[in-house]
């Protein structure tokens, strides 16, 4: 058996009862005898871990004597929106437990002297995995914290909204992974040269302030392998430079200069020639649209696992910018947002990995040719225009497809063998040409909004057109329609069940008339 930080329970069988003589009955215990008590501790302790709370667990003593004093034992500890007195308090009760596998503290309210006090507590008991949350106040964002060592404890997530200062004297002697999620840390390089055994770092800054790691003069990182990396991120090519083992790398950009980013993507191919790998690569900044294409290039000469684009367009410049959009060879997921940004001509190459594509207030020029460039394209989604204004996707490979269209479309071709799940939204007049071959797909949806010369049925005007597979209807989803809804559906659900006994109802039909009024709701079969 396991506790949540994966420690094993166990303690030795009981040895085994003899059997009953022959015809003797079995002794039955008074009704009210308390059968969990008789438990042995290892299962009870499994039961108190599952409380995820070390003051639950303490008020368990309040129901037999059996449970007092049992939570002391805990090897994972769990303090969730409890005052810092009331846990510096309770760890005290921990000081003879040999090794305690988990500490998760999550405060809400607390000032900064609290929080240091709570932390040296917290630094005796030496805890192999620490999980420490401290929001702060406005008035803590002014005085830091001092952060103690842990001497045997093998990984730490901080997650500290106020300014954190490295300590002073001693190491990190265990420590392999270590992730920050802070407002500012002090002297970030001094911390990670107190690590001599670190593997796995992650850091992100909270807020806008430069997040820089400078090591000390003539040192390295030697164990470090893993490195992720968010915030306004500067003199990055210092900090990798120190990392002779860096094996994976995944930065996101936020908030710097677009002269600073071009250097560190410089400074990440260089490390890629070298060996690593840049898992993920997400750059969240102000650019102008005459650089978008040089940006673009440069993302694909690293060509990161995954990739991710919300960019932050530049008002000033013309309303739409042509840009080429390479390949990424070796992307497995790519995400892209680019307002005011035409994708036209596609690059030599193909998508040779990509599994995900998701493309959002662009316009493409050519959708068709870009899926045909993905043979192993599984999940595709597509919020934008089209300036073809004609959409066609086959593929043999696709599985989702979530299509989107801001401009008038005029024809939709699709062509996927494999597809499962199909979500459309497409604008256009009343003679779009729509063709679909899906028939492994088994979710639908699909809405159609009329432009131009709308239909009209008497006074009625058509806006929308809705198509929805809902599986078999039950009460629950009758109550959800209207009145008149329910009574046309109730009436075809006992014509039906009179006519073939057994009902399976595949698609809800609904029009959306210009009053805004719904008209009806069809059943189709």
């Amino acid at each position: 058996m396991e506790t949540r930080s994966g420690r094993r329970l166990c303690s030795p069988p009981p040895p085994p009862s003899p059997p009953p003589p022959r015809g003797a009955r079995r002794r039955r215990g008074p009704p009210d005898a308390d059968l969990i008590s008789a438990l042995p501790d290892d299962i009870l302790l499994l039961v108190l871990v599952r409380l995820r709370c070390v003051c639950t667990a303490a008020r368990t003593g309040l129901l037999s004597r059996r449970w007092r004093g049992l939570w002391t034992r805990l090897p994972d500890l769990d303090f969730r929106r409890i005052a810092p007195a009331t846990v510096k308090s309770a760890l005290s009760c921990f000081a003879a437990v040999p090794v305690v596998s988990l500490l998760d503290i999550r405060i809400d309210v607390g000032h900064t002297a609290e929080t240091n006090s709570l932390l040296r507590a917290a630094a005796l008991l030496s805890p192999a995995d620490l999980y420490f949350m401290f929001p702060g106040s406005r008035e803590d964002r002014v005085t830091p914290i001092d952060l103690p060592c842990f001497h045997s404890t093998t990984s730490i997530r901080l997650v500290i909204l106020v300014p954190v200062k490295p300590p002073t004297v001693g190491e990190f002697t265990a420590l392999e992974r270590l992730t920050l999620i802070i407002g500012r840390f002090d002297d970030l390089g001094a911390l990670l040269a107190r690590c001599p055994r670190l593997r796995v770092l992650t850091v992100a800054y909270t807020g806008t302030l430069l997040l820089r790691i400078t090591p000390p003069s003539n040192s390295e990182f030697p164990a470090l392998e893993t490195v992720d990396l968010n915030g306004n991120i500067v003199d990055l090519g210092i900090f990798l430079n120190r990392c002779p083992r860096l094996h994976v790398i995944s930065v996101t950009f936020r908030g710097m200069a677009p002269s600073s980013l071009e250097a560190a993507l410089a400074t990440m191919e260089a490390m890629e020639a070298h060996g690593a790998t840049v898992s993920l690569l997400v750059i969240w900044i102000p650019i102008a649209q005459s650089d978008t294409a040089t940006l673009l290039r440069a993302a694909a000469r690293l060509s990161p696992q995954n990739l991710f684009l919300p960019l932050i367009p530049d008002t000033q410049g013309p309303e739409y910018s042509n840009v080429d959009l390479p390949c990424f060879h070796r992307a497995t997921s790519i995400k892209i947002r680019m307002p005011n940004i035409c994708l036209t001509q596609l690059l030599d190459g193909e998508f040779s990995e990509l599994k995900k594509l998701s493309l959002r207030e662009c316009i493409i020029d050519d959708l068709g040719s870009l899926v045909s460039r993905c043979p192993r394209l599984r999940v595709l989604k597509v919020k934008a225009a089209t300036s073809k204004r004609d959409i066609r996707v086959h593929s043999t490979s696709l599985q989702k497809l979530v299509l989107g269209t801001y401009t008038e479309c005029r024809s939709i071709n699709i062509v996927t063998p494999m597809l499962k799940e199909l979500e459309m939204e497409v604008h256009g007049d009343k003679d779009i040409s729509v063709f679909i071959s899906a028939p492994m797909v088994d979710k639908v949806s699909w809405r159609r909004s009329y432009t131009g010369l709308p239909i009209v049925f008497g006074f009625w005007h058509l806006q929308n057109l809705s198509l929805e597979r809902r599986g078999l209807l039950t009460d629950k989803h009758l109550q959800n329609l209207s009145s008149e809804e329910a009574v046309l559906t109730s009436k075809s659900l006992q014509n039906l069940s009179e006519r073939q006994g057994l009902l399976t109802i595949n698609y809800v039909l609904s029009v959306d008339m210009c009053a805004s009024v719904r008209l009806l709701s069809c059943l189709i079969y």
